[in-house]
């Protein structure tokens, strides 16, 4: 069994984890894919699918999908051999493709967004994610009552827009000490 191989299967283990988790939410339709060809692109891209865009907007808004980035960031980042490994972690609506054809073609979209967003060639006042005003997204986070928050993130308030994305503040520089 291959290196790669080997990876996939403790991501697959981290995802069931993470839907165990998800078990009282009771969402309709979940799976997942994990896509990586390194021949193309050095990026693990981990998709998650829900069927129901009611159920991916209520998760994108309520930070549930933030937290299943969360904790699969966490997992890269235990170990120093997994920490620099370059992944995507993207919530998409429909079913889990499953011919050749189609996880080629969502490789390649994915992958062209994500190049997309990385060489920052886009037009700073639209969404790279999504083509929409990217003023209008909202940034969201999980914080106490009178706590700064530190991370979190954004979503699309349009309709049918399943955008996500993340935020991070360094606060500590900003004050020129």
């Amino acid at each position: 069994m291959t290196d790669q191989n080997v990876f996939a299967d403790k991501i697959e283990a981290i995802i069931m984890e993470i839907f165990s988790g998800l078990a009282e939410r009771n969402f309709q339709g979940l799976e997942y894919a994990i896509l990586y060809d390194p021949k193309k692109h050095k990026t693990w891209l981990i998709v998650f699918f829900f069927k129901d865009m009611m159920e991916l907007k209520t998760a994108l808004r309520d930070g549930t999908c933030y937290g299943m980035h969360q904790f699969l960031l966490a997992f890269f980042e235990q170990e120093s051999k997994t920490e620099r490994i370059e992944k995507l972690v993207s919530f998409q609506l429909g079913a889990r493709p499953v011919t050749v054809i189609d996880n080629k073609d969502l490789f390649d979209k994915l992958t062209n967004k994500l190049q997309s967003l990385l060489d920052g060639s886009h037009d700073k006042s639209i969404c790279a994610g999504c083509g929409h005003n990217f003023d209008n997204h909202e940034l969201m986070c999980i914080r106490e009552a009178d706590e700064t928050p530190f991370e979190g993130w954004i979503i699309c308030p349009e309709e049918n827009c399943t955008c996500f994305s993340t935020w991070s503040a360094n606060y500590e520089g900003a004050s020129g000490e």
